[in-house]
């Protein structure tokens, strides 16, 4: 697997992505070479690329501190710099990885990783996937854009692949229609999560306390985090005497402006920071909010799901295969504060048709099974290889 870092995340997020992916339950989701001592339980071995990008990227994610993890995996990994488009010495050592650890395939994720996985591919004559998280609004862009180049690239990248796998049926589809993929080559793979893991036996609204309202992700602007602030400042000015408590986890570069935007507002917020333990947080809150103005099929939706929260989104990209309104949770349109308010209401005012909702998120949570994923990501690399 060949990846750019996600700007941002922490490292051992990447970590935990990758070991996800290729080790719990699922060394056969490895993408490289055949495992010899245990074909038939195991019968891929996975190797990790990570592309490094600048010495901003070494500090910010701190790669390397992750060799020891991957090796306890079993997982051979390197990271390469990659400050050029074409590195001379970075591609040497690409190549070298690859044939060092007897190649077969490469899955590639973000950006400079998948013209790296192209390139490779073709030369090494290997098969290659590649992995399409978000809906970039360039993918749709038409002439005269400027952004059109970008897009006839991305397609002439595209069609270089074997398969091309997508987070979300919505992410599928604007690639078939867009970008003119074949409808053979892009399959659908929702992302997997160890669901048993995220369980919580308490209910929802089932606390004499006030309701508490979460939200789980990284701190920027397209994730609709002010909406959120707006809405919980409105709903506890309403409600005096037993206001809803309303709390934010995860880091990210604007929340010096949002506890700002929440002092402005007169929402009472707790700004957790990052959190290590998911499934521990998920128990405390009642509604689990994530507003995004974007977004392909995200995990965090599916673990509060697993959790059994009243989960409460907006209908942009994969949200609405996943949140079905009125069914499973809430759907509310992406920048509308009025109506995420309204929605929020409705929930903390009927708490028995929100328990509801989140019985019926708990059952569907079983599409995004950790193991129904790498069952078939294995079926996928069975048929290439």
């Amino acid at each position: 697997m060949i990846s750019s870092p996600v700007r941002g995340a922490p490292r051992e997020i990447m970590y935990q992505l990758v070991s996800d992916i290729v080790s719990n339950g699922a060394q056969d989701t490895g993408p490289t070479k055949p495992h010899t001592r245990h074909p038939q339980k195991n019968p891929y071995q996975a190797a990790v690329i990570f592309l490094r990008e600048g010495h901003a990227e070494a500090q910010s994610f701190n790669l390397d501190s992750m060799k020891p993890q991957f090796e306890a995996l079993g997982i051979p990994m390197i990271v390469t710099s990659m400050e050029r488009v074409w590195n001379v010495s970075g591609a040497r050592a690409l190549r070298h990885f690859l044939q060092d650890n007897n190649a077969a395939l490469i899955c590639s994720h973000l950006n400079r990783a998948d013209l790296w996985a192209t390139y490779l591919g073709r030369q090494n004559k290997i098969p290659t996937v590649r992995a399409v998280h978000g809906l970039e609004a360039w993918r749709t862009v038409t002439f005269p854009s400027p952004r059109y180049a970008i897009r006839l690239l991305d397609r002439l990248l595209l069609r270089r692949s074997s398969k091309i796998v997508c987070v979300s049926e919505e992410s599928r589809r604007l690639l078939i229609e867009y970008q003119k993929v074949p409808e053979t080559k892009a399959v659908h793979i929702p992302g997997g999560i160890d669901i048993e893991r995220f369980r919580v036996a308490r209910p929802p609204f089932s606390r004499d306390t006030a309701p508490v309202l979460g939200m789980i992700t990284r701190l920027t602007g397209e994730k609709g985090i002010r909406e959120y602030i707006s809405a919980v400042g409105t709903l506890q000015r309403e409600r005096p005497d037993c206001p809803p408590q309303a709390l934010i986890a995860g880091a990210g570069p604007e929340e010096h402006a949002l506890r700002e935007h929440a002092t402005a507002t007169g929402a009472t917020i707790d700004f957790l920071g990052h959190v290590h333990d998911v499934p521990a947080l998920l128990a405390k809150i009642d509604v689990f909010v994530l507003p995004s103005y974007h977004e392909g099929t995200p995990l965090s939706v599916a673990e509060a799901m697993s959790a059994g929260r009243v989960v409460v989104t907006s209908d942009v990209g994969g949200l609405p295969h996943m949140i079905s309104d009125h069914h499973n949770g809430r759907l509310v349109p992406a920048r509308d504060t009025t109506t995420l308010t309204n929605v929020l209401r409705e929930i903390l005012e009927d708490p028995v048709k929100a328990r509801a909702y989140a019985t019926q998120a708990g059952i569907d949570a079983a599409a995004y099974s950790r193991k129904r994923m790498t069952t078939a990501w294995k079926q996928l690399y069975d048929e290439l290889l």
